[in-house]
């Protein structure tokens, strides 16, 4: 019993660090496709997640290998921290990305956003000027609206361009909000109506390559947008870490009450009691 038992725990825990290569290679992944330059530090909660979870196999298979009750303690010690972890990012990720999409346009195959339509935690962060001041860098540094007129160079016609299939960051940063009502000439270049404009939006769009929309609401809430939908991509691979982890936890527990029966034995059967001697 106790060798299926430990047999046992070390398949969990080689399935367990498999699963780490997944979160990281997934976390990768996510940084090298789906995240821009400017948004990537947001995806480093992950690969630190997989890293760690990975550490942690590796001692719980080297525990059970060796029969050492230490790095049996250890691993459900930190087990039980990761544990802990995970269920308090799951829930928090949840929790801040519970409320928050693209409004559609009508008329348009692409949607519009709006800061108000996401969590307070995420739109704070946001607001925050250190914080924006380096993503909004990020984005003139690595030309992101140059991209777009590149690929949408074709949509000379405004009735094409209303057809244009665009990113959130793309929607948000690289042309003013439809209310505005500008007049449409190449991608990135708008004739900008004179007037009031009850989006304040409209008064921070500049046709110039490094000001163009960065500054506006619709782009803070187009980075958003690809936040919540990347987070939501997280929190449900946590939640199925955690049905792993909770697992692998139940058979530790056993596995280490199995080894030090199988010590306790050990040395009992090694260092028997001396016998009393007659005189």
């Amino acid at each position: 019993m106790a060798r299926c038992c430990n047999s046992l725990f070390v398949v969990l825990n080689v399935v367990t660090f498999l699963l780490s290569v997944f979160i990281v290679w997934f976390g990768v992944l996510l940084i090298t496709t789906e995240a821009t330059e400017c948004d990537k530090f947001l995806q480093k909660p992950v690969l630190l997640l997989g890293f760690f979870i990975m550490i942690i196999s590796l001692i719980g298979i080297r525990g059970a290998c060796c029969h050492s009750s230490g790095y049996l303690w250890s691993y459900l010690v930190l087990l039980m921290l990761i544990i802990v972890g995970v269920i308090s990012l799951t829930v928090f990720t949840l929790a801040v990305t519970n409320r928050g999409s693209g409004q559609k346009s009508p008329g348009k195959a692409y949607k519009e956003y709006r800061m108000d339509d996401y969590s307070s935690w995420l739109r704070k962060r946001m607001n925050d000027e250190e914080n924006w001041r380096k993503i909004k860098s990020c984005f003139v540094a690595t030309n992101i609206c140059s991209d777009f007129e590149r690929r949408h160079v074709n949509a000379a016609a405004a009735d094409k361009f209303s057809r244009e299939r665009l990113s959130s960051v793309e929607s948000g940063c690289c042309k003013p909000p439809d209310d505005c009502k500008f007049t449409y000439v190449p991608p990135t270049y708008w004739n900008k109506e004179k007037g009031n404009f009850t989006n304040a939006d409209c008064r921070l769009w500049d046709n110039r390559p490094a000001i163009l929309c960065y500054d506006c609401a619709s782009c803070k809430a187009g980075l958003l947008d690809r936040i919540n939908r990347q987070w939501k991509i997280d929190a449900n691979l946590n939640a199925v870490a955690l049905l792993v982890l909770v697992i692998v936890f139940i058979v530790g527990c056993s596995s280490l009450s199995e080894n030090r029966t199988k010590v306790h034995a050990y040395k009992t059967n090694r260092c028997p009691y001396p016998s009393s001697s007659k005189s």
